[in-house]
């Protein structure tokens, strides 16, 4: 055996590179290093105190089997040929939002099968509120689309960084989302104009990944607005947008959606004609200050006993670990003389357990803690092409907004708009594990994709209840690589062959 060092590759779970698989400890510890800054103005948490904790409650949610879900009804596209061709527009739509992220045309041309007059713009580089997009004109389904590009580097991430909501038609909006949304409209309305005129019949078509997802919402309701009459009521099969098209011509679809709008757009009339897709526990479209404040109360009303099994010798660690007053040591880390996680470690060498492997030290200095793991560095996690890497700094952006009352920031919570569809992950049973499992659509590559297990299945439910939304933020090895968009592919492509 070679006894150089392995191979470091990139982890989609973490958002690290690191060789040999990923433990849930470095998920943990890549997601305590968002958290870490804490809110600003309250108290900050330690990178230590904050895994040690979001471990806990890891093992809390997977004894209990957690789940953050819509109420709806599952797609069965075995029975039902509607429900498969919804589920394969849903497929066709995720492709025009991954092709947003294409660095060059040739490229574009190649992956979507279009001719180079096809496509009427394509920018690649973003600035502050201001994505990258391509607009092109998709003649095999009869539809001008505009597909906007996602949170993808740092530039990208500043819109995200902007906390503030503004008012927006009857409620509110993220205030950087919408003045990318007002932007894109700005700029490219005249095109869009001139290309549906040019096509007659065609229908126009906005998609968008992560924040992508949500600046092609707010554009989408901000067209159809404009079809709006302010002298007396018209039927809206008579109105037409600003772009010479009836509001009934347009629609939009999200994958991993970023929140976006308030409750207020919840209850609207008809949100129909946006629909937005998450898989199992991404955490992006569940981000916002009041989730975070509700994951920071389950962790601290977390006790270790409640998470573990236990017996023998985990017993007694158990018991030693309740005796610390987690919500004490959250305080501040000059108060306490040593970490949770050091008391965690350090009762597991009392009664001879193993030590955690959380990371490759912890070392405590008078200035600052921090995990010294290179799979997990800060330098890693701001990594602008990993998918694990955007969901992780959606949430720092988050933890570093202000601190307000917990009404307050129940208030101000956002949402993802419209239809919800979730692509749900179910093992599948011993018994049917013995049949022969539907073929991949192609092999995955285990150094850009997560991979498919076996052992489980895909499902997909469609929301029936405008009210019931996205908004507990569920601990799970899956929750950073449940935002990658070739993840949600996959999910989609297995829900295609199964039936609930």
């Amino acid at each position: 055996m070679d006894g150089g060092l392995a191979e470091e590759v990139l982890c989609h779970k973490c958002g690290g590179k690191h060789a040999g698989p990923c433990s849930i400890q470095k998920i943990m510890a890549a997601l305590s290093l968002s958290l870490s800054q804490g809110f600003e103005g309250a108290t900050r948490w330690s990178i230590s105190d904050t895994t040690a904790g979001l471990l806990k409650l890891y093992k809390r949610h997977n004894k209990e089997d957690a789940s953050d879900t819509i109420d709806g009804v599952p797609l069965d596209p075995k029975r039902n040929p509607n429900h498969r061709v919804e589920l394969e527009e849903m497929l066709d739509w995720l492709r025009w939002s991954i092709a947003a992220y294409e660095k060059d045309r040739p490229t574009l041309l190649a992956s979507m099968q279009l001719r180079d007059q096809d496509v009427k713009q394509m920018v690649t580089k973003s600035l502050i509120n201001k994505p990258a997009y391509l607009i092109a004109v998709y003649h095999a389904k009869k539809y001008v689309v505009m597909g906007i590009r996602g949170t993808y580097n740092t530039t990208d991430i500043l819109t995200d960084l902007n906390p503030h909501n503004e008012p927006f038609l009857e409620g509110a909006a993220h205030s950087g989302m919408l003045g990318a949304a007002k932007w894109l409209l700005d700029k490219e309305g005249p095109l869009l104009k001139r290309l549906l005129l040019e096509n007659p019949g065609y229908m126009l078509a906005l998609t968008g990944h992560s924040l992508g997802g949500a600046v092609a919402a707010l554009m989408t309701m901000l067209i159809r607005d404009t079809a709006r009459s302010w002298i007396f009521p018209i039927p809206t099969q008579f109105m037409t947008t600003s772009l010479g098209i009836k509001p009934s011509g347009i629609k939009c679809w999200g994958f991993g959606t970023a929140p976006c709008v308030d409750r207020r757009f919840m209850t609207a009339e008809d949100m129909t004609f946006i629909r937005n897709v998450v898989l199992q526990d991404d955490v992006v479209p569940r981000v916002n200050p009041a989730a975070i404040e509700a994951l920071r109360e389950e962790i601290q009303d977390t006790t270790f006993r409640q998470s573990m099994k236990p017996d023998g010798k985990t017993k007694k660690v158990v018991e030693t670990i309740d005796r610390i007053k987690v919500s004490n040591l959250m305080q501040s880390a000059q108060e306490v003389g040593s970490t949770v996680y050091q008391k965690l470690q350090e009762a597991r060498l009392e009664h001879g357990c193993p030590l955690l492997s959380c990371s490759s030290a912890n070392k405590i200095n008078s200035r600052k803690m921090m995990i010294e793991d290179k799979s997990i560095s800060n330098s890693n996690m701001d990594d602008p092409e990993t998918d694990a890497g955007i969901a992780a700094k959606a949430i720092m952006s988050i933890a570093r907004g202000p601190s307000v009352s917990k009404q307050e920031l129940e208030k101000r919570r956002l949402f993802v708009p419209g239809v919800l569809y979730h692509i749900r992950r179910q093992k599948i049973k011993r018994e049917e594990r013995m049949t022969a499992l539907p073929a991949p659509a192609r092999p995955y590559d285990p150094e850009t994709e997560a991979p498919r297990g076996s052992k489980y299945k895909h499902y997909v439910i469609c929301g029936t209840d405008p009210s019931s939304r996205f908004g507990r933020i569920i601990l799970s090895s899956t929750l950073l690589s449940d935002h990658g968009c070739f993840n949600i592919r996959d999910g989609i492509l297995d829900a295609l062959q199964w039936k609930k």
